[in-house]
């Protein structure tokens, strides 16, 4: 579904620096999503799926795009980009990361995630907007009505780079899986930052702290 956004959309988000757009997925794209990211974390960690925790998950559901068509086809949708071009003014976008995020029912948030903004976090500077997608939340939750993040399947969350996410309260959204998108500047560097337990991960590829981005590990994508 393509999202509606209005002038009254853009003064929100220019104000408190996030908004939630509602059903932008349609199931069928959820389930082959949720479906990807199962296989993608067993075969990195090892372990089971329901075994997981947040952080085992975390550190290893970053990059998932690259194991699935699928998954990056969705990262370029144009209902995200257009969004994202009529709330940042931008039409051109680095993908910079994603992320799996996986709440269990016992799973407490470690303190060196607590109340942070993107940009404080990532390994990835400058960065152009955040979008956080629910893809599975169990239906006898009881929605808590406080907390900003989605918490309908399909919804969708877009924060700008400097909003501080209250990521603790994310932990109250029980058995839940969300994907999370980290969109960048054309000319983003990759930088070392601490507080990223994977900021090492982009060696892998040739990277060095300082080095501007490249197309072939961190395309491009442009709304014309």
């Amino acid at each position: 579904m393509k999202p509606t956004v209005l002038s009254q959309h853009i003064k929100f988000f220019q104000k408190h620096k996030f908004i939630e757009f509602e059903e932008v997925f349609s199931p069928e794209k959820l389930t082959t999503l949720a479906e990807g990211m199962k296989t993608h974390l067993e075969s990195k960690s090892k372990r089971l799926f329901s075994d997981l925790s947040f952080l085992e998950t975390y550190k290893n559901g970053r990059d998932f795009w690259r194991s699935s068509n699928a998954v990056f086809s969705l990262i370029k949708e144009r209902a995200i980009l257009e969004i994202l071009y009529l709330l940042c003014n931008k039409n051109t976008f680095r993908l910079a990361f994603d992320q799996i995020l996986k709440i269990s029912s016992e799973d407490t948030l470690p303190s060196s995630f607590s109340n942070l903004c993107l940009e404080e976090v990532s390994s990835f500077s400058p960065l152009t907007a955040g979008v956080l997608i629910c893809v599975k939340k169990e239906k006898e939750n009881l929605e808590n009505q406080d907390l900003i993040f989605p918490q309908k399947e399909g919804n969708i969350l877009i924060f700008d780079p400097s909003f501080l996410m209250p990521l603790p309260s994310l932990m109250k959204v029980k058995n839940s899986l969300y994907y999370f998108i980290g969109y960048s500047s054309i000319s983003s560097r990759y930088v070392e930052n601490k507080l990223d337990p994977l900021t090492n991960d982009c060696k892998q590829y040739g990277y060095g702290f300082g080095d501007v981005l490249l197309d072939k590990y961190h395309p491009v994508m442009q709304i014309k």
